[in-house]
């Protein structure tokens, strides 16, 4: 399966223009062969907890049409990161855009505390199959609570795709000993698309990568610039 990682920033409170760039990169992505094109965290409006409403959407929402169109027809499946307004409280979500439509929506279930006050958490892993692939979705600090790999390994996912906010620092170390280790335990591929640049609180440390199943990084995005990292993926 060929996968298309976006390591990009996201233009604060700005739904549409978000969706807008996604579209781009979605295109560029179509040209070389992507099935499917993986978001960092909460891509569309950007990273925010005190300034949730401003970043939410639902299901129908228009400022998504740029995604619907750039996948229709048979163009990769995009996992884009979006905070959702639902009855029972926003959540921080990964939108399944496929064939011109929300075909799934992933919820995070694994919040950091500051989250925890605003968002309500996931209560299911998502599952996909792309490229005949299965696939298993997470966001960012879902990584660090291993049992939920595990559990996507267990519903026979190959490849374990997250979409992050890293930042530097702690984050880089994140990135550098997290992932590897779920990979090399789960015996799955990671991806990591992740946020460059200002992201709330946040600086973006890029690193976005692809690891194999015994650990060791297959590709990966060494700068700090905007970027699409293609990767073919393999049973």
């Amino acid at each position: 399966m060929r996968l298309g990682i976006v390591q990009s920033t996201s233009t604060p409170a700005e739904v549409a223009a978000d969706a807008a760039a996604a579209a781009g990169w979605i295109a560029m992505a179509a040209v070389r062969g992507c099935e499917a094109v993986l978001f960092p965290e909460l891509f569309l409006g950007g990273y925010s907890v005190a300034g949730w409403r401003s970043r939410a959407i639902a299901p129908g929402d228009p400022r998504l049409a740029p995604l619907l169109e750039a996948t229709a027809a048979g163009g990769p499946v995009a996992l884009v990161g979006a905070t959702l307004a639902e009855s029972g409280g926003p959540a921080i979500a990964t939108l399944v855009i496929r064939d011109g439509a929300i075909a799934a929506i992933y919820r995070k279930m694994h919040l950091h505390p500051p989250e925890r006050a605003v968002f309500v958490a996931g209560t299911e892993p998502c599952v996909l199959e792309i490229g005949g692939m299965r696939v298993g979705l997470a966001i960012c600090a879902d990584t660090g609570v291993p049992e939920h790999a595990y559990a996507c390994a267990h519903l026979g996912v190959r490849l374990y795709v997250v979409g992050g906010l890293f930042g530097t620092g702690q984050g880089q170390q994140e990135i550098a000993t997290i992932l590897p280790t779920l990979a090399r335990r789960t015996r799955l591929w990671v991806a990591l698309s992740n946020h460059v640049g200002p992201a709330d609180a946040w600086i973006g440390c890029g690193r976005s990568a692809v690891w194999t199943p015994d650990g060791r990084i297959h590709s990966d995005i060494p700068s700090v610039e905007p970027q699409l990292l293609v990767v073919e993926i393999e049973e």
